[in-house]
């Protein structure tokens, strides 16, 4: 027979009765982690953009813009031209069937022969669906 054991307050509790104390515990707070991280994680993409419109989240930087423009102004240079872009991409926009928006929304940039270019941005962004469209 196993001893019961003092608690807090000089309460005596058996063995048993603290395991499933302690496991309902465990459990508990396990389900309300995945909980609040499964919230947390896909919290950003119920907010998304329209088609052709930016997400209202979304604030987008002056060095971004300015890219952007010198995108669009090299879209008819000649390749011997020293701001020819090597790789460019104007507003590329990709939705999957029977989703309810964009995974991409209006993406520009552009990249020089021999430059080095990577996208940053939390997951579900769209930076593999973008170098994916791009490979194809």
């Amino acid at each position: 027979m196993e001893k019961p054991f003092t608690v807090s307050g000089g309460a005596v509790a058996d063995m048993p009765l603290a395991i499933g104390v302690l496991s309902y515990q465990i459990v508990v707070i396990f389900i309300l982690t995945v909980l609040i991280d499964h919230c947390i994680r896909t919290g950003y993409k119920k907010r998304g953009g329209a088609d052709g419109e930016l997400p209202p989240h979304l604030e987008v930087r002056q060095d971004v813009k300015d890219h952007e423009e010198q995108v669009r102004q090299a879209a008819n240079l000649s390749p011997s031209d020293p701001e020819y872009l090597q790789i460019k991409a104007v507003d590329l926009c990709k939705t999957y069937p029977k989703a309810k928006r964009m995974a991409v929304c209006k993406n520009t940039f552009g990249a020089k022969q021999g430059e080095v270019y990577g996208l940053l941005g939390p997951n579900g962004a769209g930076k593999s669906t973008t170098f994916s469209m791009m490979a194809m």
